[in-house]
């Protein structure tokens, strides 16, 4: 199988190259300082499973390029640069299988190019890549979660968990793919909005009654605004992400606070901003969302102008 990764970092840089490790056809399309760096270094990828390193091919531009699936691996607020390299590789038959957060971008992708040419997908990774172009897994999970919106397990999905096993990852093809993606955006909207806005970890989100509401309330209103797009989610939806969220180590930060904390571009506008959007879209109330989006705005803007302390 043929793979083009649109992006080299933490996500796309690890499952792309696990993927060259286990044999498979890789090409990454990357910006030009990646490019380099790959070039010099070769992909260097260190993890609890043992640390791996060698060359890659790295470009810049997909003409050329030919794929049977593109992981689409960026950040969702670099999602709207992609279609020049996006575009030449789907009408060259290639199929879409996108690993943002959020859902708005899957609504995008399946306008412009329809059902079946994007597979829906999201994963789990714990990683980030440093600023020798490094990338660090810092836990065991390393999980891909892809379907068909039509639910039917196809050959290309045969195909590909075929790739994912003999690579490695934990591959879990799925027959409703939407109930998957949302019940990810329910968690990830919940703990990226409280871990940044407060800068501590899960546990301690979850150890006080108060913070605990919040999350809980961020999760129910997602589920909520699923429910109301037609998204058949479990009755136990909300249980099940409370659940996984105590399962974490109690530290753990989202990358958003992370993002938020050293000075980077962080994704609230496809997180909590498109859940209000959404809720409002279909009629669902949202507070909590809209008071979370509000200060994490705030907090943003002032990492830039500064401000006076009382």
């Amino acid at each position: 199988m043929r793979f083009a990764v649109i992006g080299a970092g933490a996500v796309g840089g690890y499952f792309g190259g696990r993927l060259v490790q286990a044999g498979q056809d890789v090409t990454f399309i990357v910006r030009s300082r990646r490019r380099r760096q790959l070039e010099d270094k070769g992909l260097v990828i260190q993890s609890p499973d043992g640390n791996w390193s060698g060359p890659v091919k790295a470009v810049e531009s997909a003409e050329g390029v030919d794929a049977d699936v593109v992981l689409l691996t960026v950040k969702a607020y670099d999602a709207e640069g992609v279609w020049s390299n996006l575009d030449p590789l789907v009408q060259r038959g290639a199929a879409v299988l996108p690993l943002l957060n959020g859902v708005r971008h899957m609504d995008i992708l399946r306008r412009r190019y329809g059902d079946d040419a994007v597979i829906g997908g999201l994963c789990h990774v714990e990683s980030y890549l440093d600023d020798d172009g490094v990338i660090h897994r810092s836990s065991r999970v390393q999980d891909i979660t892809f379907g068909e919106w039509s639910g039917v397990i196809t050959p290309r999905i045969e195909a590909l968990d075929e790739a994912f096993r003999r690579a490695g990852i934990g591959s879990h093809p799925s027959s409703d793919i939407e109930v998957a993606l949302w019940d990810k955006y329910a968690f990830i909207t919940a703990v990226s909005g409280t871990t940044a806005l407060t800068g501590a970890g899960i546990g301690v989100v979850l150890g006080h009654g108060s913070s605990r509401a919040v999350f809980q309330h961020l999760v129910e209103e997602a589920v909520t605004t699923a429910r109301a797009r037609g998204i058949s989610m479990p009755d136990d939806a909300v249980e099940t992400v409370m659940r996984r969220a105590e399962g974490f180590e109690p530290g753990m930060l989202a990358s958003m606070a992370k993002d938020l904390q050293a000075g980077r571009p962080v994704e609230i506008d496809h997180l909590q901003g498109a859940l209000v959007e959404m809720a409002r879209e279909y009629g669902v109330p949202a507070p909590v969302h809209e008071v979370v989006y509000g200060l994490l705005t705030a907090a943003v803007a002032g990492r830039s102008v500064g401000g006076d302390r009382a």
